[in-house]
């Protein structure tokens, strides 16, 4: 108890303010006496499996080709608006 009422007085908090508190810490000494010791340990409550492929390179097509197709360009660079 007197570590909650130190926090409270370091905190400068409403009376409203220590019931909620207290409520939530009440609540966290309840879920202490819950019974985890079978219950598996998981990051997820999802089984989720990550979908990943190796990188591979590719030819997209010739790169001067492209670049003439861009419509605003300056030597082989494209010109684009600014985002900022």
């Amino acid at each position: 108890m007197k570590e909650k009422e130190h926090i409270i007085n370091l905190s400068r908090i409403t009376d409203q303010e220590v019931s909620d508190l207290n409520e939530i810490l009440d609540y966290i000494e309840k879920l202490k006496e819950v019974d985890i010791k079978e219950v598996e340990v998981m990051s997820c409550p999802v089984d989720i499996v990550n979908v990943v492929r190796e990188d591979e390179s590719c030819n997209s097509g010739n790169q001067e080709e492209i670049i003439n197709l861009f419509p605003d360009k300056e030597k082989k660079f494209l010109k684009v608006k600014s985002v900022f």
